[in-house]
């Protein structure tokens, strides 16, 4: 009984942490866009949102609860390069200021419009930093108090969308539904979050008394599929409510404005407050985790040298005047710059998983590195930077109408560095045996 209730507390505190600003804004736009494709929507948003977040979970579990060593048969220096791209990504450079600006534009504006956006993210981020200052006991105070909130009136939204749907779900016409849903999964950053988050995770598991490593793993895979359930049912309800306003709002509505005219017109203006609840406790619950994950990362890669404490009041007080940036703007910024730490992700993943069947460490090396390398040019020419001539040959490869270009050259890049894993075992055999038969000369 008391590991199902280890399970719960910290599977809620999980999701808690990686449901946040991105999660509330992008499905429902997602599912205005689709319209009638609204189910191959959810399967796309799904890969790389719900399933990817569950395999890095388990990824990072199975490489020893650490998010450097996710990295690490690469080489150490760039295992704690990604690890710091991932934490200032979805730390104080893009995610954690997200929380801010979307707490103002959906959690505050439709109540107190007249409220000023700097005295909003005083109050917002001051109470993020008293959380953050008691790391101790963070997780069972996110999974007892907040998350119950927060799910709450995220259902009550839902439900009634679902029970008492606002209009006729329409055909847009939009074509590569499935691609296009999977690289929108990209925006809420939890496939690549996860990663940071779960060693924060495999921390509670052990101040609860999991002191070896299997109870650790297992709990860990038990409390990542209770976060990813409740994770999937509510961005299903998101994508199908957003679906059924297709004839009611145009498709170029700003995110935030879809959420608040869907809330409103479900729930009408008692919804609002419900609204603001449900916006304010994922952007802050979101908040927490990152900023919190952001100091121990610090401190864990500088050796103690780095204060936790010191490192998280600087995340937050970045973060703070990031968060003055509109929520459009943030989003814009940061797009680019996921479509090209993704994919780098997606495979150090998958590799993870299958460790077991690799044989040395130039899979990694190889498939890494084609992954990243043409991933490049697309990244560079989304900041306005011509180079017609790279991105000619990227579009040449399998499957780039979808922008999956990055597949074929990382499965490649596994076949290169298998062969050159093999060629370097037998070398090292040979070299063995030849020594072994030197040496059994000079005994004779």
């Amino acid at each position: 009984m008391s590991k199902l209730k280890d399970i719960w507390i910290v599977g809620l505190a999980l999701f808690a942490m990686m449901f946040g600003a991105g999660n509330l804004i992008f499905p429902p736009k997602l599912g205005l866009n689709l319209g009638e494709d609204w189910l191959t929507g959810i399967l796309g948003f799904f890969t790389t949102d719900v399933g990817l977040s569950l395999l890095a979970i388990i990824a990072v579990a199975l490489a020893g609860g650490s998010v450097t060593k996710i990295g690490d048969k690469v080489h150490p220096i760039f295992s704690k390069i990604i690890g710091l791209v991932i934490v200032l990504a979805i730390g104080p450079l893009l995610a954690l200021p997200r929380t801010g600006a979307v707490t103002y534009e959906m959690g505050i504006t439709p109540i107190f419009p007249n409220l000023s956006p700097l005295i909003t993210s005083i109050i917002y981020f001051s109470i993020t930093t008293w959380f953050v200052l008691n790391p101790g006991t963070v997780v069972d105070k996110i999974g007892k108090i907040l998350t119950p909130i927060l799910l709450i009136t995220l259902f009550t939204i839902i439900i009634k969308g679902i029970f008492s749907p606002i209009a006729e779900i329409k055909n847009t016409g939009i074509s590569h539904s499935f691609s296009k849903s999977f690289l929108e999964g990209y925006q809420t950053v939890d496939g690549i979050g996860a990663i940071i988050f779960a060693p924060i995770i495999i921390s509670a598991l052990v101040a609860k008394g999991y002191s070896t490593v299997k109870s650790q793993i297992r709990m860990t895979i038990f409390s990542g599929i209770l976060a990813m359930t409740v994770i999937g049912i509510v961005y299903g309800g998101l994508i199908y409510i957003g679906a059924q306003f297709t004839e009611i709002y145009s498709a170029d509505i700003k995110r935030t404005e879809l959420f608040v005219g869907i809330v409103k017109n479900l729930l009408g203006n008692s919804g609002t407050i419900i609204m603001s609840i449900c916006v304010i406790m994922a952007c802050l619950t979101t908040a927490i985790g990152l900023a919190m994950t952001t100091g121990n990362y610090f401190k864990e890669i500088s050796n103690g040298k780095l204060p936790y404490k010191w490192v998280a009041i600087t995340t937050i007080i970045i973060s703070f005047f990031i968060a003055n940036l509109s929520v459009d703007t943030i989003v814009n910024i940061s797009f680019p710059i996921l479509t090209l730490v993704y994919p780098t992700v997606i495979v150090l993943i998958i590799l993870n998983i299958f460790d077991r069947f690799t044989i040395g460490n130039w899979v990694y090396r190889c498939s890494v590195a084609l992954t990243f390398i043409v991933e490049i040019p697309r990244t560079i020419n989304s900041y306005g930077v011509d180079i017609t001539y790279l991105k000619k040959h990227v579009n040449d490869l399998p499957l780039s109408e979808n922008q999956l270009e990055w597949v074929l050259p990382s499965l490649v890049g596994i076949f290169i560095g298998y062969s050159i894993d093999i060629i370097m075992q037998y070398k090292t055999k040979i070299l063995y045996m030849n020594k072994t038969e030197v040496y059994m000369k000079k005994t004779i």
